[in-house]
């Protein structure tokens, strides 16, 4: 590696950082001076930064703001140090790709710090985060039947770390489903998703079918249900097309499948279930359901983690005729932002985290063109890869400073217990309650 250092403050960490992309850069930072220049140090040149730093940290004058340390490796780009004071280096371009940070102690030592805990600290310097839940508009409803319970037992499970773990006893009854898939809809949320939580298909087939059909009375363009596909994928080809056909009559118009790696035996290995799903994609196949498939593989260390394995999971799942994937990165929770920061799912997912800057890069090697956004900056790709045609997305969670800044949720959530919650990260984060129980009397 060829490391360099950049020093800077942590109010500007927000303004310049790209989650997709993994780089810092001066595109947003308005007040920087050479702007096609990137400053960089070694690091016995770490009090040149820190010295010029300390002076935009009086100068901006934000209240607990603190120095910052950015690690970036440059490869072979070229160095220059023709600029007016002469010390250190820059290299001619705009954005350093980041592969640390850090704070600084007292005696102006290097302290690691997670990229999503400085993130929130950021976030926590610019803006004022007190806003009411209620305010916040969902861009989905998702309904989560199942507290806890799943077939599958996969270490980055988010649910071991979000309000899933912590809700009071309650029943989900349809009348409190209705009531909130009509209040998101007013409110401007787009689709429904039924999801866990637990395995939503644990739940009665017969009631999931009812769940469905009342999502979609307000929501007849997009009603998702995200599984495992277990307790389909074991059934004989018969008794899964008579399901896929029950899922689309009732008004299911996308399922999304966990598969998060295309060998049987890995993907086994990560989920700790066997769960053979090509079963489904065959008889979707064959069949043409007019379901729409799409599989959803979360990066991580030792499964999908080269531009190589995407490639295998492009062949593998373009020969199921399967045009749609969710690349996704392992989501971390922060100490300042969640109660659940502390699960080991969540030391899991920080530790086996691959960046989706991998999936950008692959997108745009293989000349996918992008076709949209999220409204948090997640892209989608549309190309073609080994004669089949793909939509990508690209996809994280938003973070939940970011919903409070913005006032759009990912998602309201429709607990097992009968609670919405604007976020599983806050168990306080109620939506309507009040409203819900003058209702009911």
């Amino acid at each position: 590696m060829n490391k360099y250092y950049h020093v800077t403050i942590a109010s500007n960490f927000v303004k310049g950082f790209d989650k997709y992309k993994k780089v810092y850069s001066k595109k947003n930072l308005k007040a920087s001076t050479f702007s096609e220049q990137f400053f960089i140090l070694k690091k016995d040149e770490l009090d040149i930064g820190i010295t010029k730093a300390s002076k935009l940290l009086q100068k901006v004058g934000i209240k607990e703001d603190f120095l910052i340390v950015l690690e970036t490796d440059i490869g072979d780009l070229l160095t220059h140090n023709d600029h007016e004071t002469g010390l250190a280096q820059y290299i001619k371009q705009n954005y350093i790709d980041l592969v640390s940070v850090y704070t600084l102690d007292e005696e102006y030592k290097l302290k690691a710090i997670r990229i999503e805990d400085l993130t929130a600290k950021s976030f926590e310097l610019n803006f004022d985060l007190q806003r009411d839940y209620n305010e916040i508009r969902p861009r989905s409803i998702s309904i989560l039947p199942v507290k806890s319970g799943c077939q599958a037992n996969c270490d980055f499970c988010f649910s071991t770390y979000s309000v899933s773990e912590d809700l009071e006893k309650g029943l989900l009854k349809n009348d409190s489903i209705a009531f909130y898939l009509k209040l998101a809809k007013e409110r401007g949320a787009s689709r429904a998703v039924i999801t866990g939580g637990g395995e939503p298909t644990l739940i009665a087939h017969n009631k999931l079918l009812e769940m469905i059909e009342q999502c979609s009375f307000y929501f007849p363009q997009k009603v998702v249900l995200i599984t495992n596909a277990h307790n389909y994928a074991i059934q004989k080809p018969h008794e899964i097309l008579k399901t896929l056909n029950e899922l689309k009559e009732h008004g299911l118009t996308d399922l999304s499948i966990s598969r998060h790696h295309y060998d049987d035996g890995k993907n086994e290995e990560i989920m700790k279930l066997h769960t053979p799903i090509e079963n489904i994609l065959k008889v979707n196949k064959n069949t043409q359901t007019e379901l729409n498939i799409r599989l959803i593989s979360v990066l991580q260390k030792g499964a999908v983690d080269s531009k190589e394995e995407i490639a295998r999971y492009l062949n593998w799942a373009g020969s199921f005729g399967v045009e749609q994937i969710c690349f996704k990165e392992l989501y971390v929770a922060t100490s300042s932002e969640s109660y659940y920061h502390e699960y080991s799912a969540n030391d899991f997912s920080y530790e086996n985290q691959v960046s989706l800057r991998l999936v950008l890069e692959f997108c745009e090697e293989h000349g996918f063109k992008k076709v949209g956004e999220l409204p948090w900056g997640a892209p989608l790709y549309e190309g073609i890869f080994a004669g089949n045609r793909f939509t990508i997305a690209v996809y994280t969670e938003p973070s939940l400073y970011w919903e409070l800044v913005n006032g759009l949720s990912r998602s309201w959530n429709i607990m097992s217990n009968g609670d919405c919650l604007a976020s599983l990260e806050d168990k306080n984060s109620f939506i309507e309650r009040k409203m819900k129980e003058e209702n009911e009397f």
